[in-house]
C-alpha cells in the first residue's frame, strides 16, 4: 500500500499547524495513535474514483467544494479522506478523515515526506511540448535495469504531482515525474516538492500565453527546474533550442547533457524521416522506427536517451525499448481506417506543436491526399488570432490538400490568411463526419486543444467511414 492513515496524519502534524482528526459521528480523535489502521494505494480529487483502495481529497474547487461528495466517497468504500476546511457530520459513523486549512499545502507536505521516507532518485520533466511522451520514453528506457515509477496520465500540476507521488508503491528506485506550468513560478513550486536529481526540459515555446506574458517568461519558469537541481544533479537540455545557453547558465554548478540535431550534441539526432506508421530515426549511430506521428518525437527520444546515459544505460539498448513502446492515446497514434491512415494527436496543441505536426504531414510519403483536422488552440490570450493565422499559413505552405477546422478562432483566421477551410462549430462531430469523405491512402491528421475533444470527431468519422466501407464490400 502507498499511504496509511496514521503515517499520513503524522506527516501532516509535523509539517502543518492545526490539523484535526475527525470521525463521521462528529467526534474528534485525540491523537494519531487513536486512528484506525487503514491504508490506500492512491488518493483522488474525484469522489467518483473512490473505492476501498482509493482515499478521497475534498478541497474547494472553482464551482463547489469536494466536501459535498464526502459521504458518497465513503459509501463507495474510501478508507479515509483528507478535507480542506471543516466537514459536516455524515451518516457513516466509522468514516474518518483529516481536516487541514490548506489542501494544496497539505498534499505538498505529504508528498515531500513520502519522498524523504523512500529515497528514490527523481527525474523531473517539463517543457512546452512533449512532456508526457518524453516521460513515457524515459520510463521505458530505464525500466529494463531499474525499478521505475512514473506520473500516471498527466498528473503534473501542484495538485496532480503530489497525488502521483502518494500513489507510488514505495519500492521504486527512480521516479519520473512530469511537471507542467500554466502560470509563472509553478515549476519552482513543483521542484521544491519533488527535489529532482535530474531535470529534463524538452523545449520552450509559446504555450499558456493567457498567463505568461511572453515566451521569455515561459523560459524563466521552465528554468526553475534547472535552478532547483543539486550540485551533483544533471540537467538534460535541447541544444537546438534558442534558450539553451541561458538554461545551461541557470545553474552553472550542475552538469548537463545535451540532445538535438546540432553537431555538438551529447546525444545527436543524425536522421529523421517520416514514414507511414511512424518516424524512421538514427540517433547516435543507432537506427529505429518510432511508431508514432511527428518528427518531434525524435527529440523526445533523444532526451530520453540522454537520461538513460546518465544512468549508464547504452543508447542501443534504451532506443530498442523506446521503439517497442506504443503511442499513448491521442498523442500521435496511427490508426488504419478503410485503406487509409489517420493520426490521433488530439490530446493538446499549441502553435509550435501544430506547425511541427503540419510539416510532418506535408513530408510523409506514399499517400494520396493530406488532410488536416485542426481544433482551436486554447489559452493563447491576445496572441490567439495571429497564432491561428500562422498555423493556417503553414498548412498552405507545406501543401495540405484539405483543411477542416473546429472552433471560431480558426474559422476567423482562415478569412484573414486567405486559406480555404471547411469550418465546423465546436461539437459538430456528425456534420464533420459527413463532410470528411476520406479516400483510400489518405493521411488524415487530427490535432487540437483538449477543449475541442477531437477524439469525438475521430469516433464519429470512423464509425461512418467503416460502415460505408462495409456497405461497399457487400455491394461488390
Amino acid at each position: 500500500m502507498a499511504v496509511d492513515l496514521r503515517t499520513l496524519a503524522a506527516w501532516l502534524q509535523e509539517a502543518l499547524p492545526g490539523i484535526r482528526l475527525r470521525r463521521g459521528d462528529a467526534r474528534t480523535i485525540g491523537s494519531v495513535d487513536e486512528l484506525p489502521m487503514r491504508s490506500a494505494r492512491s488518493l483522488t480529487l474525484d469522489s467518483r474514483g473512490c473505492d476501498r483502495r482509493t482515499a478521497f481529497v475534498a478541497v474547494a474547487g472553482e464551482r463547489t467544494h469536494g466536501v459535498r461528495f464526502l459521504e458518497a466517497a465513503f459509501a463507495a468504500g474510501a478508507p479515509f479522506a483528507l478535507v480542506e476546511g471543516e466537514a459536516p457530520r455524515i451518516e457513516i459513523a466509522d468514516a474518518v478523515w483529516i481536516e487541514v486549512d490548506d489542501g494544496r499545502r497539505a498534499l505538498a507536505a505529504a508528498a515531500r515526506a513520502w519522498l524523504q521516507s523512500h529515497h528514490p532518485q527523481v527525474i523531473g520533466i517539463t517543457g512546452s511540448n512533449g512532456k508526457t511522451t518524453t516521460k513515457d520514453m524515459v520510463t521505458a528506457a530505464l525500466a529494463g535495469r531499474l525499478r521505475v515509477g512514473a506520473t500516471p496520465g498527466n498528473l503534473n500540476s501542484s495538485w496532480g504531482l503530489p497525488l502521483a507521488v502518494l500513489g507510488m508503491k514505495g519500492e521504486e528506485e527512480v521516479l519520473v515525474l512530469e511537471m507542467g506550468a500554466s502560470a509563472p513560478g509553478e515549476i519552482g513550486v513543483l521542484a521544491a516538492i519533488a527535489a529532482p536529481r535530474v531535470g529534463v526540459i524538452t523545449n520552450i515555446g509559446p504555450a499558456h500565453l493567457e498567463s505568461f506574458r511572453s515566451t521569455e517568461e515561459v523560459a524563466r519558469t521552465k528554468a526553475q527546474l534547472v535552478e532547483a537541481l543539486p550540485i551533483d544533479g544533471c540537467a538534460v537540455l535541447g541544444c537546438d533550442d534558442e534558450h539553451f545557453t541561458a538554461l545551461v547558465a541557470a545553474n552553472a554548478a550542475t552538469r548537463f547533457r545535451s540532445f538535438g540535431r546540432s553537431a555538438g550534441a551529447d546525444v545527436r539526432i543524425e536522421r529523421v524521416e517520416p514514414v507511414l506508421g511512424g518516424v524512421d530515426v538514427c540517433i547516435q549511430g543507432t537506427r529505429a522506427l518510432l511508431p508514432r506521428f511527428g518528427e518531434a518525437h525524435a527529440l523526445n527520444a533523444a532526451a530520453a536517451l540522454a537520461v538513460a546515459a546518465e544512468f549508464e544505460i547504452e543508447i542501443a539498448e534504451a532506443l530498442e525499448r523506446i521503439a517497442r513502446m506504443p503511442a499513448a492515446p491521442h498523442r500521435g497514434r496511427w490508426i488504419e481506417v478503410a485503406g487509409g491512415w489517420w493520426v490521433d494527436d488530439a490530446y493538446n496543441a499549441n502553435p509550435a506543436s501544430m506547425i511541427a505536426a503540419l510539416h510532418t504531414l506535408g513530408r510523409t510519403p506514399s499517400v494520396a491526399r493530406r488532410i488536416a483536422v485542426l481544433g482551436d488552440m486554447a489559452e493563447l490570450g491576445p496572441e490567439g488570432p495571429l497564432a491561428h493565422r500562422k498555423v493556417l499559413e503553414s498548412a498552405r505552405e507545406v501543401g495540405i490538400d484539405r483543411i477542416h477546422t473546429f472552433g471560431p478562432l480558426f474559422a476567423s483566421a482562415a478569412a484573414d490568411a486567405g486559406v480555404e477551410v471547411l469550418a465546423h462549430a465546436t461539437g459538430a462531430y456528425e456534420e464533420f463526419a459527413a463532410a470528411l469523405d476520406p479516400h483510400p491512402r489518405d493521411l488524415v491528421l487530427f490535432k487540437g486543444s483538449r477543449s475541442q475533444q477531437l477524439e469525438r470527431a475521430i469516433e464519429a468519422a470512423r464509425g461512418r467511414t467503416t460502415a460505408s466501407h462495409d456497405r461497399g464490400r457487400e455491394e461488390v
